[in-house]
């Protein structure tokens, strides 16, 4: 989902952030549960199989929706 979703733009710099921030209201508390309750039935050995903590997934969040560059130095010029 992820490699789909980061070829997407929105332009619109405050629905961006807002687009984001739901997502990650929605998605980061129900993966700290699963990852919770993964590395309880794992244990020491759950980080083996985690590939994304926390953090990644945030940062992952963080960069969804991007405008490329080259759109956004024309927007700032008003091109």
């Amino acid at each position: 989902m992820y490699r789909v979703q980061s070829t997407w733009s929105v332009y619109d710099k405050k629905l961006r952030e807002e687009i984001i921030i739901s997502v990650g209201n929605t998605l980061l508390p129900v993966y700290g549960i699963f990852i919770g309750r993964f590395r309880d039935c794992f244990g020491v050995h759950a980080n083996k199989y985690i590939e994304y903590g926390m953090f990644e997934i945030q940062d992952r969040l963080n960069n969804l929706f991007l405008v490329p560059s080259i759109f956004e130095a024309c927007r700032t010029l008003n091109v």
